[in-house]
C-alpha cells in the first residue's frame, strides 16, 4: 500500500514538473543579421559556441515584411527558417532544411534535404556569393565565433 502511494506521488510530481517546464520553453538566442528591404534575418547563435573547424551549422530565421508566395506551398509565407552547413574556408554551403510558417507561426511546409546532402568534407551545393544573404549570415557567424572563442 505504501509503495503504491509513493509511486503515485512520484508520478504526480513528474507530471506537475513536466507541465511546468512545458509552459516555460527555453528561448533560442537569435541575433540580427540583416534588416532591410522586405526581409529581417536572424541566426540562432546557440549552435555557434564550440566551432573548431571550418564547417558552421546554423539556423537562420527570415521574417518577411510582406508575405511571399511560393508555387508549391498553399498559403502565403510569413517566416522561413533555414538550416545551413557553411564552410568558411571554401566559401561554399548546403541547405539542410527549410521550414515555412504562416501568419500564425504554424508550419506550412517542411523540406529536409539532410539525407540527400553528403556531410563529407568538401561536398557543398552552392558557392557563397558576394552581397548575398548567405554571405551576411557567414560573416555574422564568424564575428560571433571570434567573440565567444
Amino acid at each position: 500500500m505504501k509503495i503504491g502511494l509513493i509511486i503515485i506521488l512520484y508520478l504526480t510530481d513528474f507530471v506537475l514538473l513536466s507541465t511546468a517546464f512545458a509552459q516555460n520553453p527555453v528561448r533560442t538566442p537569435w541575433v540580427a543579421v540583416r534588416n532591410r528591404n522586405n526581409l529581417n534575418v536572424r541566426i540562432d547563435i546557440s549552435t555557434l559556441r564550440n566551432i573548431r573547424n571550418d564547417d558552421i551549422l546554423v539556423w537562420s530565421l527570415e521574417t518577411h515584411k510582406e508575405p511571399i508566395v511560393i508555387d508549391d506551398i498553399s498559403k502565403r509565407v510569413f517566416r522561413t527558417k533555414t538550416r545551413f552547413l557553411i564552410n568558411k574556408a571554401l566559401l561554399k554551403y548546403s541547405i539542410l532544411e527549410v521550414v515555412y510558417y504562416d501568419s500564425l507561426n504554424a508550419v506550412i511546409k517542411n523540406f529536409n534535404y539532410s539525407n540527400s546532402v553528403k556531410m563529407t568534407p568538401g561536398t557543398y551545393s552552392y558557392p557563397v556569393l558576394k552581397n548575398n544573404i548567405v554571405e551576411d549570415i557567414l560573416l555574422k557567424c564568424i564575428e560571433y565565433i571570434r567573440i565567444k572563442n
